[in-house]
């Protein structure tokens, strides 16, 4: 079986239920999550690393089940946060400078992980992208949308957005760039000469 290095759980480091997606994803790549609970318990505690094996082994367990010890590093590593802080930390989440619409659709999905907003996720993803988004040009083109507009519309509006303010920047970069052709030189050099002629006389 191939080593596998994963930075062990805790905060800020990794959350939870990210480094548990993480090794169990691990498992299905090796093909080994059918392993029985011990085997599976045991790379559990391996990945976990020292510290993660020194708390592992503070806790307990009811019985020597994968699921329950999953169950009891979830608590532990529990951050207590209500659902509403996780909604509050949502809402405030702001597009930063130099973030692209891509990473930040991505960090609000991150966000709405603990916020159970159901069915109505990708909607408020939606609405969060038009009130906070750090492009006003993006915000005008959304609001143009109608209702029925999805995330992955949305989401592909906003790179065709950069895209275009890309080009455009670019475009006025060469348009206000200094002359530099080999004909304007050459004028400029005969100048030069003519000038240096007249200079002699």
């Amino acid at each position: 079986m191939a080593a596998f290095v994963l930075q062990p759980p805790g905060d800020p480091a990794v959350p939870w239920d990210r480094w548990l997606t993480s090794f169990e994803d691990y498992l299905l790549a090796l093909g080994q999550s059918g392993l029985a609970d011990a085997q599976k318990c045991a790379l559990l505690r391996h990945c976990l690393g020292q510290e993660g094996q020194r708390i592992f082994a503070t806790l307990t367990l009811s019985d020597d089940k994968y699921a329950t010890a999953v169950a009891a590093l979830k608590s532990h590593f529990s951050t207590g946060r209500s659902r509403r802080m996780h909604r509050f930390e949502f809402r405030r989440r702001a597009q930063q400078s130099g973030e692209t619409v891509a990473q930040y659709v991505s960090a609000l999905c991150e966000l709405t992980r603990h916020c159970d907003f159901g069915a109505l996720k990708d909607g408020l993803i939606v609405d969060q992208l038009i009130e906070k988004t750090s492009c006003n040009q993006l915000r005008e083109r959304l609001l143009l949308e109608p209702d029925t507009m999805t995330l992955a519309d949305a989401l592909a509006i906003g790179k065709q957005v950069e895209t275009v303010l890309m080009e455009a920047r670019h475009f006025v970069r060469a348009v206000h760039a200094p002359v530099t052709s080999s004909a304007a030189s050459e004028r400029t050099t005969e100048m030069e000469i003519r000038i240096s002629a007249v200079e002699r006389i």
